[in-house]
């Protein structure tokens, strides 16, 4: 799954939607919709912790899982459709300002995802 930029992503926190569709229209949720250029690249959120960088094949093997337990569909998803989800909070206080600062720069087409940086995919 990619990163939905500027808003795009269509998957994503559910309790989000679940709190739509009863009419709360302001919680803890909110932030997480927010896009790589509306947040703040020097100010992690709250609840945001540092990660610590152990190798566990288990966990990395099961992250995007492990990542998106609680997540689903923000929008409607038409058959064929790509999946995009919020990578803005993928990144941990010690990294938030790069992270972010990357997002944007992917996003503006200024540079390429990691992935397509180490297998030298070209456009």
């Amino acid at each position: 799954m990619n990163h939905g930029c500027n808003k795009t992503f269509n998957f994503g926190p559910i309790f989000y939607v679940l709190n739509r569709r009863a009419n709360i229209t302001t919680d803890e949720y909110d932030q997480f919709m927010l896009s790589e250029e509306e947040i703040d690249p020097n100010e992690p959120p709250e609840g945001i912790d540092n990660r610590k960088a152990l190798f566990n094949p288990l966990v990395d093997r099961h992250l995007e899982h492990y990542m998106s337990t609680y997540e689903g569909s923000v929008r409607n998803i038409s058959k064929g459709q790509e999946l995009f989800t919020n990578y803005v909070y993928f990144y941990g206080k010690d990294s938030w300002s790069y992270g972010i600062q990357e997002l944007r720069s992917q996003c503006r087409g200024e540079t390429v995802g990691t992935v397509v940086r180490i297998e030298g995919i070209s456009s």
